[in-house]
């Protein structure tokens, strides 16, 4: 059995580090690179939410649905093969939720703190230090941050928003889930240093969709 001690901090990133299991990129969807410095950061929204109104007033606690639940685990499978060393979140619970799918299948770290959408130019420079033997690390964040993550990661990238299904401000809906974006360091933002692609299918269940 495996044992996950998840603690979730207001603290900076260099406190709040949560040792627990990671189960890494599947192959096919992304032209992998190599190196031994921090190459690729993966960023994706959370899988589906609940609508249940109980949580109507109690956002951060807001957990996934039956069907968030499949597609977090869709994003685990995509994951396995690209090493990844490390999976940050927010401190909601659906983030949470999302990471640990992909943190519960061999040894690594994952830390939920508020720095990925409170102070994106602190978490970057910490993650990239901490990181900086590791080859991946992935961040799951919500509709109105993803494009945030990214643009600290691959400056420029607002030029090519929309070739990126995202919106000019670089959220995306609502309703769109199932997207996940892979950020090659260094490289030209909108020259295929950022690439994006779907989830798609998980069970029968499509993982684009609320």
């Amino acid at each position: 059995m495996k044992v996950l001690n998840v603690s979730i901090s207001r603290r900076p990133l260099r406190s709040a580090l949560v040792t627990g299991v990671v189960m890494l990129f599947g192959a096919g969807v992304f032209v992998s690179s190599s190196g031994l410095a921090l190459d690729v950061v993966y960023v994706v929204r959370h899988a589906q939410k609940s609508k249940d109104d109980f949580w109507r007033d109690h956002g951060s606690l807001r957990p996934l649905s039956e069907k968030g639940a499949v597609c977090a685990g869709r994003l685990a499978t995509k994951l396995v093969d690209e090493s990844v060393a490390a999976v940050y979140s927010s401190e909601t619970t659906r983030t949470v939720s999302t990471g640990l799918a992909v943190s519960g299948a061999l040894p690594a770290t994952a830390t939920a703190t508020d720095d990925t959408v409170r102070d994106l130019a602190s978490f970057t420079h910490a993650a990239r230090e901490r990181h900086a033997d590791d080859r991946a690390i992935l961040v799951v964040g919500h509709s109105n941050t993803v494009g945030k993550v990214v643009a600290a990661f691959a400056p420029e990238v607002e030029a090519c928003w929309d070739a990126l299904a995202m919106r000019p401000d670089g959220s995306v809906s609502e309703a769109q889930y199932g997207d996940l974006w892979r950020i090659e360091i260094g490289k030209p933002a909108c020259e295929g240093g950022v690439e994006h692609a779907t989830l798609g299918q998980a069970d029968g269940v499509d993982c684009t969709t609320q």
